[in-house]
């Protein structure tokens, strides 16, 4: 069993873990953390002493009263005899929403940068929001800028996304990203992310509520005759000023979001309506 001394050890060199100590035949005892109050969606770091390699999940599952089946669980050697385990959350429902939207020089991620990004929680408060200095605009489309409203003087003072890389990393990691197409922008910030540090990459899941199909699904019947952001929020009567611009975007796709995710029949006949007397 692992003493106290060497429970204090840890405690004191990881503060902010949950120490798990076990004997050969498995029954653990805790340091630091009550297990009663132990939170098994939260990512948390367990050190468990062992007399064998095999013991450690037996004693993780003991632990936490075999929560560990939700989870795929990996351990290694930190110590001698002491092994991390990191459970990691799988559980959707406990993951957050960030609704986000990137102004990009181009479509083509492996060559062309973003220029604005904003990320926005889903009480609509904005979690980061800047626009990006392009490193290498001579790689963008013409078009791409006319579109976003990119001068030079306007970008003067903003940071390149080697500057904030981190910061967005945090925010998006092992969360649901919304957007409108945000396969679009998640392919692009995974490029910049790469272009910075690879293991930055860590974390950003697959994991994406789409507006486009969410609009597609419910307005298609209904009259709506094009998926873009700007006609569906025309269609449902949601303000857009200053359409491609990264927080206006990111706000009109939130609302999007929110009228659209548990729509039903009768909000798609009410929205059928409208379109019949527009068309009046």
């Amino acid at each position: 069993m692992v003493s106290e001394s060497k429970g204090s050890w840890f405690e004191s060199k990881y503060p902010s873990h949950t120490f798990i100590g076990a004997s050969a035949s498995g029954k653990p005892s805790v340091f630091g953390t009550d297990i009663r109050r132990f939170d098994p969606y939260r990512p948390s770091h367990f050190f468990l002493s062992l007399g064998k390699d095999g013991y450690w999940r037996l004693a993780l599952n003991q632990a936490i009263r075999g929560f560990d089946s939700l989870f795929p669980i990996h351990s290694e050697v930190v110590e001698s005899g002491y092994y991390l385990c990191m459970p990691r959350m799988h559980d959707i429902s406990k993951k957050a929403r960030i609704f986000l939207d990137c102004e990009t020089t181009g479509l083509d991620p492996a060559i062309q940068e973003i220029i604005e990004i904003c990320l926005m929680a889903a009480d609509g408060s904005i979690l980061f929001q800047s626009k990006i200095k392009p490193r290498h605009i001579e790689t963008a489309h013409p078009k791409a800028l006319e579109i976003n409203g990119y001068n030079e003087a306007d970008w003067a003072d903003a940071p390149y996304f080697s500057e904030v890389a981190e910061e967005i990393c945090k925010i998006l990691k092992w969360c649901i990203c919304v957007g409108h197409n945000p396969s679009f922008d998640l392919g692009f910030i995974k490029a910049e992310l790469k272009r910075v540090d690879e293991k930055l990459l860590k974390g950003i899941g697959y994991h994406m509520s789409d507006t486009v199909a969410l609009a597609e699904e419910h307005l298609s019947e209904c009259g709506l005759d094009s998926l873009s952001l700007v006609n569906v929020c025309k269609f449902l009567r949601i303000e857009l000023v200053n359409a491609h611009t990264a927080e206006a975007d990111t706000e009109a796709c939130r609302q999007v979001y929110l009228m659209l995710r548990q729509a039903g029949v009768r909000d798609r006949w009410r929205w059928k309506r409208w379109n019949a007397k527009r068309a009046d």
